[in-house]
């Protein structure tokens, strides 16, 4: 549907209103397939729409992903995709998009990933001096974090609180962890900012920090401090088949397997992940990452 009005005499009935968020769904639908090309230049001509900072903010975290992915493609892209690898097939588009842009777009994931969250938050609009100045300081797109970090505890300073920033501000986080492991110290501080920013501001979305908290529990052999993890993560999850669960159970079972005695267990847990793995649309592992608007019909 969405490339069927791609043609201006179709866009042009459509209400600029409408045709920036059409650009941007249409982008983002793209992103959720793993053609990277082409989410990149909708997402870009969304923004060049000059959208409201919410819808800003959502395109600006989208592009930072096809950014991200495009150069570190681990997701599979089409169902019907045996190889179930995007290194193994080839869009035609991609001859048309240089490695070195792909690398210089990869360079620039983490700026807009902080301006996807300067827009959210509407930073420009604060009348707090201090506040924005430290919230200007906290998102400068040239620095991966102040340097005086205890000023920006967000134990005693939270200044990210807008719900729709939770996204983006987690993506940071998994981004340095997954691609820089040199900047564990960095990755370290977001992760702990969006801790408690979830913890205070959307705890039922709480579930993606603590996988990530249970998966650094286990690496470090503290399994007994991360199963208690896993398990509240799973309570939080007993109704939801998501991604997330999938991947919670998978983590926890593979912990257990590495337990003596327990291997059985963990076998358990990992054949649970896969029964609602096979459920789940392929761009489910795509989706916790992904800023999408709330629709209303």
């Amino acid at each position: 549907m969405g490339k069927a009005l791609l043609s201006e005499n179709e866009r042009n009935s459509i209400p600029i209103l409408y045709q920036k968020q059409f650009m941007f769904n249409l982008g983002t639908a793209y992103l959720l397939k793993g053609n990277y090309v082409d989410a990149k230049n909708r997402l870009r001509e969304c923004l060049t729409m000059d959208p409201n900072n919410l819808l800003k903010g959502y395109a600006l975290n989208n592009l930072a992903l096809a950014s991200w992915w495009h150069k570190f493609p681990n997701y599979k892209t089409d169902p019907d995709d045996e190889e179930g690898s995007l290194e193994n097939s080839i869009d035609p588009t991609e001859t048309e998009y240089s490695l070195a842009q792909i690398d210089k777009d990869f360079t620039n994931v983490i700026p807009l990933l902080k301006n996807s969250i300067f827009n959210i938050e509407n930073v420009n609009s604060i009348t707090d001096a201090t506040k924005k100045s430290m919230l200007q300081e906290l998102l400068d797109q040239d620095t991966l974090t102040p340097k005086d970090l205890k000023r920006f505890d967000p134990d005693t300073n939270l200044l990210i609180n807008s719900k729709e920033a939770g996204v983006p501000l987690i993506n940071i986080g998994e981004f340095l962890f997954n691609t820089l492991p040199e900047k564990r110290g960095e990755a370290s501080f977001w992760f702990k900012y969006a801790l408690k920013f979830f913890e205070r501001n959307d705890p039922s979305n709480l579930d993606r920090c603590l996988i990530t908290l249970g998966l650094f529990l286990s690496s470090s052999k503290q399994y007994i401090k991360a199963e208690g993890i896993f398990r509240k993560c799973l309570e939080m999850l007993d109704n939801s088949d998501s991604y997330n669960k999938v991947l919670c159970l998978q983590l926890y079972g593979n912990m257990l397997t590495q337990i003596d005695n327990r291997q059985k267990e963990g076998e358990k847990l990992i054949a649970e992940a896969y029964a609602i793995a096979e459920k789940l649309p392929f761009w489910s592992n795509k989706l916790p990452h992904v800023s999408l608007p709330q629709m209303e019909l």
